[in-house]
């Protein structure tokens, strides 16, 4: 049986794997709970996802952990202090990244690459600001 990914969303949880008949048996498991469909079992790329609401009983597997990003951010400036003196803005896939260094700018951008981005344009410098741009979109496809 295939890994069904559970994301509980304020309450509610979405469900997510690869194929059919997994996240349904997950999904018809929640039913029998008492839980009740928010979307039905759909295909989205290739993967299947389902949302329902929180059955009355509940199960240990129905509980996520969850992660503060407050604490992940914290540990993030205590690595790499410079990086937080910069603002990531996000076009489409792009993020482009701002700074008042070059030091603090490649800081950035290194959390970013360990995070799976990619490096579209170095740091440099315009206007007194330092700039570099990453693309979040994967490695391009050849068809």
């Amino acid at each position: 049986m295939a890994e069904v990914k559970r994301l509980d969303a304020g309450g509610d949880i979405l469900l997510s794997g690869e194929t059919r008949e997994d996240v349904d048996a997950v999904l018809e498991d929640l039913l029998a709970r008492g839980a009740n469909i928010l979307t039905p079992l759909t295909r989205v790329g290739k993967t299947w996802v389902a949302a329902c609401t929180q059955p009355p009983k509940t199960h240990e597997a129905d509980r996520t952990s969850t992660l503060d990003l407050r604490e992940i951010q914290a540990a993030q400036r205590e690595r790499r202090p410079e990086a937080s003196l910069c603002k990531v803005e996000q076009a489409g896939f792009k993020l482009m990244v701002t700074g008042p260094t070059h030091e603090a700018v490649y800081a950035r951008v290194q959390e970013l690459l360990e995070d799976g981005a990619t490096l579209v344009s170095d740091a440099e410098e315009i206007a007194g600001t330092w700039v570099a741009v990453c693309d979040t979109a994967g490695p391009a496809r050849s068809e």
